[in-house]
């Protein structure tokens, strides 16, 4: 991810980035194991990249944390719509023994492409200053 943050801010490329982390995955993993875990992440990976398109970039940058970046997309209102769209697909349960909920977003505008990598490179507490 930091190569094609690197990559997009040399060649001038205009992008926005989203921040997500799951609600209550410890939980999951904790109550109900890795395995199950593992499925939630698999099917949050399925909406995520269902809402993005090629030439954007899904990164998994912790345990149940996500970095989305959209190349040359930075319209405020059609990314809050991304966004509304993308919780609404996480709201919905996902089926394994039981049902569960999670996802939220944090979507960040930063003037200067080069702090959103100063950002990311602090850890996601940075995004959420």
């Amino acid at each position: 991810m930091t190569q094609y943050l690197d990559q997009l801010i040399t060649s001038r490329v205009p992008f926005a980035c989203m921040h997500m982390d799951l609600d209550y995955f410890k939980r999951i993993n904790d109550t109900f194991g890795h395995a199950a875990g593992d499925y939630v992440l698999r099917a949050v990976a399925q909406v995520l990249n269902s809402e993005t398109r090629a030439e954007d970039c899904v990164a998994r940058i912790g345990g149940d944390e996500f970095v989305l970046i959209f190349v040359r997309l930075t319209d405020p209102v059609f990314l809050q719509r991304i966004a509304q769209r993308m919780i609404t697909k996480l709201e919905e349960p996902v089926r394994l023994l039981y049902f569960c909920q999670c996802g939220h977003i944090h979507l960040n505008r930063l003037p200067d492409p080069r702090s959103r990598c100063h950002a990311f490179g602090r850890g996601s507490g940075a995004l959420r200053q």
